[in-house]
Protein backbone atom coordinates (compact mmCIF):
# COMPACT_ATOMS: atom_id res chain seq x y z
CA UNK A 1 0.00 0.00 0.00
CA UNK A 2 2.84 2.36 0.84
CA UNK A 3 4.39 1.69 -2.53
CA UNK A 4 1.14 2.28 -4.39
CA UNK A 5 0.72 5.63 -2.67
CA UNK A 6 4.30 6.55 -3.43
CA UNK A 7 3.92 5.59 -7.09
CA UNK A 8 1.18 8.19 -7.59
CA UNK A 9 3.05 10.89 -5.67
CA UNK A 10 0.96 10.71 -2.48
CA UNK A 11 3.01 11.68 0.59
CA UNK A 12 0.59 10.16 3.13
CA UNK A 13 2.19 8.87 6.33
CA UNK A 14 1.51 5.37 7.58
CA UNK A 15 1.50 4.91 11.34
CA UNK A 16 1.19 1.77 13.44
CA UNK A 17 -1.20 1.72 16.40
CA UNK A 18 -0.76 -0.75 19.26
CA UNK A 19 -3.46 -1.73 21.71
CA UNK A 20 -7.10 -1.14 20.85
CA UNK A 21 -10.42 -1.77 22.54
CA UNK A 22 -9.91 -5.55 22.70
CA UNK A 23 -6.47 -5.30 24.28
CA UNK A 24 -6.59 -5.88 28.03
CA UNK A 25 -5.70 -2.82 30.08
CA UNK A 26 -3.65 -5.00 32.42
CA UNK A 27 -1.26 -5.89 29.58
CA UNK A 28 -0.23 -2.26 29.18
CA UNK A 29 -0.18 -1.84 32.95
CA UNK A 30 2.40 -4.63 33.32
CA UNK A 31 4.45 -3.49 30.33
CA UNK A 32 4.80 0.05 31.68
CA UNK A 33 5.24 -0.84 35.36
CA UNK A 34 9.02 -0.47 35.62
CA UNK A 35 11.74 1.53 33.91
CA UNK A 36 13.21 -1.67 32.45
CA UNK A 37 9.88 -2.86 31.01
CA UNK A 38 9.14 0.57 29.55
CA UNK A 39 12.53 0.68 27.83
CA UNK A 40 12.03 -2.85 26.48
CA UNK A 41 8.67 -1.93 24.95
CA UNK A 42 10.05 1.32 23.60
CA UNK A 43 12.95 -0.54 21.95
CA UNK A 44 10.57 -2.97 20.26
CA UNK A 45 8.28 -0.22 18.97
CA UNK A 46 11.01 2.02 17.59
CA UNK A 47 12.72 -0.97 16.00
CA UNK A 48 9.49 -2.08 14.31
CA UNK A 49 8.66 1.40 13.00
CA UNK A 50 12.16 1.92 11.61
CA UNK A 51 12.31 -1.55 10.07
CA UNK A 52 9.13 -1.00 8.08
CA UNK A 53 9.86 2.70 7.41
CA UNK A 54 6.59 3.87 8.95
CA UNK A 55 5.83 7.50 9.64
CA UNK A 56 4.53 7.30 13.17
CA UNK A 57 3.48 5.42 16.26
CA UNK A 58 0.16 5.51 18.12
CA UNK A 59 -0.56 4.22 21.62
CA UNK A 60 -4.16 3.04 22.04
CA UNK A 61 -4.48 2.02 25.71
CA UNK A 62 -8.06 1.53 26.95
CA UNK A 63 -7.98 2.53 29.74
CA UNK A 64 -5.11 3.38 32.13
CA UNK A 65 -5.98 2.72 35.81
CA UNK A 66 -9.27 1.07 34.76
CA UNK A 67 -10.51 -2.42 33.90
CA UNK A 68 -7.77 -4.36 35.64
CA UNK A 69 -5.12 -1.67 35.47
CA UNK A 70 -3.17 -0.18 38.38
CA UNK A 71 -3.49 3.19 40.09
CA UNK A 72 0.03 4.06 38.89
CA UNK A 73 -0.99 3.71 35.23
CA UNK A 74 -1.88 7.38 34.87
CA UNK A 75 1.64 8.42 35.88
CA UNK A 76 3.42 5.59 34.08
CA UNK A 77 1.71 6.49 30.81
CA UNK A 78 3.13 10.02 30.97
CA UNK A 79 6.63 8.75 31.82
CA UNK A 80 6.44 6.30 28.92
CA UNK A 81 5.26 8.97 26.49
CA UNK A 82 8.01 11.34 27.62
CA UNK A 83 10.73 8.80 26.93
CA UNK A 84 9.11 7.66 23.70
CA UNK A 85 8.72 11.27 22.56
CA UNK A 86 12.50 11.83 22.68
CA UNK A 87 13.15 8.70 20.65
CA UNK A 88 10.46 9.38 18.03
CA UNK A 89 11.78 12.89 17.50
CA UNK A 90 15.30 11.53 17.05
CA UNK A 91 13.92 9.17 14.38
CA UNK A 92 11.74 11.88 12.76
CA UNK A 93 8.48 9.96 13.34
CA UNK A 94 5.24 11.13 14.94
CA UNK A 95 3.83 10.05 18.28
CA UNK A 96 0.12 10.02 19.03
CA UNK A 97 -2.27 8.74 21.67
CA UNK A 98 -5.79 7.38 21.18
CA UNK A 99 -8.12 8.10 24.10
CA UNK A 100 -11.66 7.51 25.29
CA UNK A 101 -14.29 10.20 24.99
CA UNK A 102 -16.18 9.91 28.27
CA UNK A 103 -15.13 12.93 30.38
CA UNK A 104 -14.73 10.65 33.42
CA UNK A 105 -11.75 9.06 31.63
CA UNK A 106 -9.84 12.32 31.89
CA UNK A 107 -9.93 12.24 35.66
CA UNK A 108 -9.25 8.51 35.96
CA UNK A 109 -6.84 7.78 33.12
CA UNK A 110 -5.24 10.79 31.48
CA UNK A 111 -3.00 13.55 32.81
CA UNK A 112 -3.94 15.82 29.93
CA UNK A 113 -1.54 18.76 30.56
CA UNK A 114 1.43 16.39 30.68
CA UNK A 115 0.26 14.34 27.70
CA UNK A 116 -0.08 17.59 25.73
CA UNK A 117 3.69 18.10 26.08
CA UNK A 118 4.75 14.83 24.53
CA UNK A 119 2.39 13.87 21.72
CA UNK A 120 1.90 15.29 18.25
CA UNK A 121 -1.82 14.55 18.27
CA UNK A 122 -4.56 12.86 20.28
CA UNK A 123 -7.18 10.72 18.56
CA UNK A 124 -10.61 10.98 20.19
CA UNK A 125 -12.74 7.87 19.62
CA UNK A 126 -15.71 10.06 18.84
CA UNK A 127 -17.28 7.66 16.36
CA UNK A 128 -19.07 5.42 18.83
CA UNK A 129 -21.13 6.65 21.78
CA UNK A 130 -23.80 3.98 21.45
CA UNK A 131 -25.32 2.43 24.56
CA UNK A 132 -25.62 -1.38 24.27
CA UNK A 133 -28.62 -1.42 26.61
CA UNK A 134 -30.81 1.28 25.05
CA UNK A 135 -31.27 2.88 21.64
CA UNK A 136 -28.87 5.82 21.36
CA UNK A 137 -27.13 7.68 18.55
CA UNK A 138 -23.78 6.27 17.52
CA UNK A 139 -21.97 9.58 16.99
CA UNK A 140 -23.97 12.71 17.87
CA UNK A 141 -22.21 16.01 17.25
CA UNK A 142 -24.08 17.80 20.04
CA UNK A 143 -26.02 16.67 23.09
CA UNK A 144 -29.67 16.98 23.95
CA UNK A 145 -28.85 19.39 26.75
CA UNK A 146 -26.03 20.60 29.03
CA UNK A 147 -26.11 17.36 31.04
CA UNK A 148 -25.75 15.15 28.00
CA UNK A 149 -22.05 14.18 28.14
CA UNK A 150 -21.85 11.57 25.41
CA UNK A 151 -21.40 13.63 22.26
CA UNK A 152 -18.49 15.00 20.25
CA UNK A 153 -18.79 18.62 21.35
CA UNK A 154 -18.79 17.73 25.06
CA UNK A 155 -15.77 15.44 24.65
CA UNK A 156 -13.76 17.97 22.65
CA UNK A 157 -14.50 20.84 25.03
CA UNK A 158 -13.70 18.66 28.04
CA UNK A 159 -10.23 17.85 26.71
CA UNK A 160 -9.58 21.47 25.77
CA UNK A 161 -10.60 22.63 29.25
CA UNK A 162 -8.33 19.96 30.73
CA UNK A 163 -5.34 21.47 28.92
CA UNK A 164 -5.12 19.82 25.50
CA UNK A 165 -4.13 22.00 22.55
CA UNK A 166 -7.14 22.04 20.15
CA UNK A 167 -4.79 21.74 17.17
CA UNK A 168 -3.68 18.34 18.48
CA UNK A 169 -7.22 16.94 18.62
CA UNK A 170 -8.22 14.52 15.85
CA UNK A 171 -11.87 13.46 15.79
CA UNK A 172 -12.28 9.82 14.82
CA UNK A 173 -15.54 9.36 12.92
CA UNK A 174 -17.26 6.05 12.17
CA UNK A 175 -18.75 4.54 9.04
CA UNK A 176 -20.67 1.71 10.64
CA UNK A 177 -24.14 1.49 12.16
CA UNK A 178 -26.05 -0.16 14.99
CA UNK A 179 -29.45 -1.78 14.61
CA UNK A 180 -31.53 -2.01 17.78
CA UNK A 181 -34.32 -4.59 17.68
CA UNK A 182 -36.96 -4.42 20.43
CA UNK A 183 -40.13 -6.33 21.18
CA UNK A 184 -43.34 -4.42 21.85
CA UNK A 185 -45.45 -5.51 24.81
CA UNK A 186 -49.06 -4.44 25.19
CA UNK A 187 -50.40 -4.15 28.71
CA UNK A 188 -53.94 -2.91 28.64
CA UNK A 189 -54.01 0.52 27.06
CA UNK A 190 -50.25 1.04 27.38
CA UNK A 191 -47.30 -0.29 25.41
CA UNK A 192 -43.72 -0.90 26.43
CA UNK A 193 -40.66 -2.18 24.61
CA UNK A 194 -37.86 -4.50 25.63
CA UNK A 195 -34.54 -4.56 23.80
CA UNK A 196 -33.82 -7.99 22.33
CA UNK A 197 -30.60 -7.51 20.37
CA UNK A 198 -28.13 -4.97 18.99
CA UNK A 199 -26.41 -5.62 15.66
CA UNK A 200 -23.35 -3.85 14.25
CA UNK A 201 -23.52 -3.16 10.51
CA UNK A 202 -21.20 -1.55 7.98
CA UNK A 203 -22.28 1.73 6.41
CA UNK A 204 -23.25 -0.04 3.19
CA UNK A 205 -25.19 -2.76 5.03
CA UNK A 206 -27.08 -0.08 6.92
CA UNK A 207 -28.00 1.76 3.72
CA UNK A 208 -29.09 -1.48 2.06
CA UNK A 209 -31.23 -2.34 5.09
CA UNK A 210 -32.99 1.02 4.90
CA UNK A 211 -33.89 0.42 1.26
CA UNK A 212 -34.72 -3.27 1.55
CA UNK A 213 -37.03 -2.96 4.56
CA UNK A 214 -38.35 0.55 3.80
CA UNK A 215 -37.16 2.22 6.99
CA UNK A 216 -38.50 5.68 7.77
CA UNK A 217 -35.44 7.95 7.97
CA UNK A 218 -35.31 11.16 10.00
CA UNK A 219 -32.81 13.85 10.96
CA UNK A 220 -32.12 14.84 14.56
CA UNK A 221 -31.74 18.63 14.39
CA UNK A 222 -30.33 18.84 17.91
CA UNK A 223 -27.68 16.14 17.55
CA UNK A 224 -26.99 16.61 13.83
CA UNK A 225 -27.26 12.93 12.92
CA UNK A 226 -29.70 10.74 10.94
CA UNK A 227 -31.57 7.68 12.18
CA UNK A 228 -34.09 5.18 10.87
CA UNK A 229 -37.18 3.56 12.41
CA UNK A 230 -39.42 0.67 11.45
CA UNK A 231 -42.28 -1.08 13.23
CA UNK A 232 -43.42 -4.49 12.00
CA UNK A 233 -46.12 -6.11 14.10
CA UNK A 234 -44.69 -6.52 17.59
CA UNK A 235 -41.12 -5.73 16.52
CA UNK A 236 -39.59 -2.26 16.57
CA UNK A 237 -36.30 -1.49 14.83
CA UNK A 238 -34.14 1.58 15.35
CA UNK A 239 -31.05 2.24 13.22
CA UNK A 240 -28.34 4.74 14.15
CA UNK A 241 -25.70 5.64 11.59
CA UNK A 242 -23.68 8.42 9.97
CA UNK A 243 -24.28 9.65 6.46
CA UNK A 244 -22.55 12.09 4.12
CA UNK A 245 -24.31 15.11 5.64
CA UNK A 246 -23.53 14.22 9.26
CA UNK A 247 -19.90 13.52 8.35
CA UNK A 248 -19.60 16.89 6.61
CA UNK A 249 -20.97 18.63 9.70
CA UNK A 250 -18.35 16.92 11.85
CA UNK A 251 -15.67 18.09 9.43
CA UNK A 252 -17.14 21.61 9.55
CA UNK A 253 -16.96 21.43 13.35
CA UNK A 254 -13.28 20.40 13.25
CA UNK A 255 -12.53 23.24 10.86
CA UNK A 256 -14.49 25.82 12.86
CA UNK A 257 -12.66 25.05 16.12
CA UNK A 258 -9.32 24.65 14.29
CA UNK A 259 -8.82 21.09 15.49
CA UNK A 260 -6.02 18.87 14.25
CA UNK A 261 -8.20 16.98 11.80
CA UNK A 262 -10.47 13.98 11.37
CA UNK A 263 -10.03 10.25 11.02
CA UNK A 264 -12.36 7.48 9.89
CA UNK A 265 -12.90 4.07 11.43
CA UNK A 266 -12.72 2.25 9.28
CA UNK A 267 -12.19 2.65 5.55
CA UNK A 268 -13.06 -0.98 4.78
CA UNK A 269 -16.56 -0.38 6.16
CA UNK A 270 -17.12 2.62 3.90
CA UNK A 271 -18.98 2.04 0.63
CA UNK A 272 -15.76 1.48 -1.30
CA UNK A 273 -17.62 0.12 -4.31
CA UNK A 274 -20.15 2.94 -4.60
CA UNK A 275 -23.04 0.47 -4.43
CA UNK A 276 -25.31 2.80 -2.44
CA UNK A 277 -25.39 5.35 -5.26
CA UNK A 278 -23.28 8.05 -3.58
CA UNK A 279 -20.00 7.25 -5.32
CA UNK A 280 -17.01 5.36 -3.99
CA UNK A 281 -15.91 6.03 -0.40
CA UNK A 282 -18.70 8.56 0.29
CA UNK A 283 -17.83 8.97 4.00
CA UNK A 284 -14.14 9.54 3.38
CA UNK A 285 -14.87 11.87 0.49
CA UNK A 286 -17.29 13.87 2.67
CA UNK A 287 -14.43 14.64 5.07
CA UNK A 288 -12.01 15.46 2.27
CA UNK A 289 -14.49 17.78 0.55
CA UNK A 290 -14.59 20.00 3.66
CA UNK A 291 -11.06 19.81 5.07
CA UNK A 292 -9.16 19.45 1.77
CA UNK A 293 -11.45 20.77 -1.00
CA UNK A 294 -8.47 21.09 -3.35
CA UNK A 295 -8.12 17.28 -3.24
CA UNK A 296 -11.78 16.55 -3.85
CA UNK A 297 -12.82 15.45 -7.31
CA UNK A 298 -15.98 14.19 -8.92
CA UNK A 299 -15.73 10.66 -10.15
CA UNK A 300 -17.24 9.96 -13.52
CA UNK A 301 -18.13 6.45 -14.55
CA UNK A 302 -17.39 5.98 -18.21
CA UNK A 303 -18.29 3.38 -20.74
CA UNK A 304 -16.50 2.89 -24.03
CA UNK A 305 -16.51 0.38 -26.83
CA UNK A 306 -13.48 -1.88 -27.09
CA UNK A 307 -12.25 -4.47 -29.52
CA UNK A 308 -13.79 -7.94 -29.62
CA UNK A 309 -11.97 -10.40 -27.34
CA UNK A 310 -12.67 -14.07 -26.79
CA UNK A 311 -14.37 -14.54 -23.41
CA UNK A 312 -14.03 -17.88 -21.56
CA UNK A 313 -17.49 -17.80 -19.99
CA UNK A 314 -20.71 -15.88 -19.59
CA UNK A 315 -20.59 -13.34 -16.76
CA UNK A 316 -17.94 -10.94 -15.51
CA UNK A 317 -14.22 -10.97 -16.27
CA UNK A 318 -11.66 -8.80 -14.47
CA UNK A 319 -9.39 -6.76 -16.74
CA UNK A 320 -5.87 -8.16 -16.11
CA UNK A 321 -4.37 -4.74 -16.85
CA UNK A 322 -6.80 -2.79 -14.66
CA UNK A 323 -8.06 -4.94 -11.74
CA UNK A 324 -10.60 -2.28 -10.76
CA UNK A 325 -12.41 -2.72 -14.08
CA UNK A 326 -14.44 -5.65 -15.30
CA UNK A 327 -15.85 -6.78 -18.63
CA UNK A 328 -19.34 -8.11 -19.19
CA UNK A 329 -19.33 -11.27 -21.29
CA UNK A 330 -22.32 -12.47 -23.28
CA UNK A 331 -22.83 -16.12 -24.16
CA UNK A 332 -19.17 -16.85 -23.55
CA UNK A 333 -18.25 -15.41 -26.96
CA UNK A 334 -17.15 -11.82 -26.69
CA UNK A 335 -16.67 -8.88 -24.37
CA UNK A 336 -18.95 -6.06 -25.35
CA UNK A 337 -18.35 -3.31 -22.80
CA UNK A 338 -15.93 -2.14 -20.14
CA UNK A 339 -17.16 -0.27 -17.08
CA UNK A 340 -14.78 1.49 -14.72
CA UNK A 341 -16.37 0.00 -11.63
CA UNK A 342 -14.87 -2.15 -8.87
CA UNK A 343 -14.37 -5.76 -9.81
CA UNK A 344 -16.58 -8.28 -8.06
CA UNK A 345 -14.79 -10.08 -5.26
CA UNK A 346 -15.52 -12.75 -2.72
CA UNK A 347 -16.51 -10.02 -0.26
CA UNK A 348 -19.73 -9.56 -2.21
Amino acid sequence: MKQRFSDVGDEAKFIISIGGVVQKSSHFSKALKTQESRLALSDELISFVNKHKLGGLDIAWFYPAQFGGAESDRTNLVVFLRDLYLRTKACAITLSLTVGVDPKDIELSYDVPQINKYVDCVHLLAGDYHNPTSATHISPLYGQGPRDRLNINYSVMSYIEAGLNPQKIVIMGSCYAYLYISKIYKEGSTCSTKLRTVMRLSYLSGKELITRESFHTSWDDMRHVPYGTLTQGMTKKWLTYNDVESMKRKADYAQHYQLGGMGLFSVDEDDYGGRAGCGRYPMLRAIVSVLYPELDCTEEETEEEIETIICPYTGYLTDPAEPECYYMCEQGIRIITCSCLPAFTSQY
